[in-house]
């Protein structure tokens, strides 16, 4: 699996693709879908408030698309890899749980 990047001291976008019920092969446009980073080093969630997730909303018109908006003063330090922890309940026993890696880089000019 490819690392994803993030970058330090700027607002990121996380976005979950066609959620969709396994089972019946419908888009869940309804779901409950929240993000966490978490420090691979020592295991504890980041975040400004306790590691509180971050709300991913559901994108209108869209198949299943939910999109999350990290804050650029989310505590990311550039050089360091954490991992992204996503939840989703779309309720009627109908859960999704996904973990990946990303490292964060510094943006710099050329």
């Amino acid at each position: 699996m490819a690392l994803d990047t993030a970058f330090a001291l700027n607002t990121n976008i996380i976005e979950l693709l066609g959620l969709r019920d396994s089972v019946a092969g419908s888009y869940l446009n309804t779901a409950t879908v929240s993000v966490v980073s978490i420090d691979t080093e020592d295991g504890e969630p980041v975040g400004a408030v306790s590691g509180s997730p971050i709300t991913m909303s559901y994108q209108s018109g869209t198949d299943g698309n939910y999109r999350g908006v990290i804050a650029a003063d989310l505590p990311l330090i550039a050089g360091e890899c954490y991992v992204a922890v996503i939840e989703a309940d779309g309720g009627a026993d109908r859960f999704g749980h996904w973990e990946f890696k990303f490292k964060v880089l510094r943006r710099t000019s050329r």
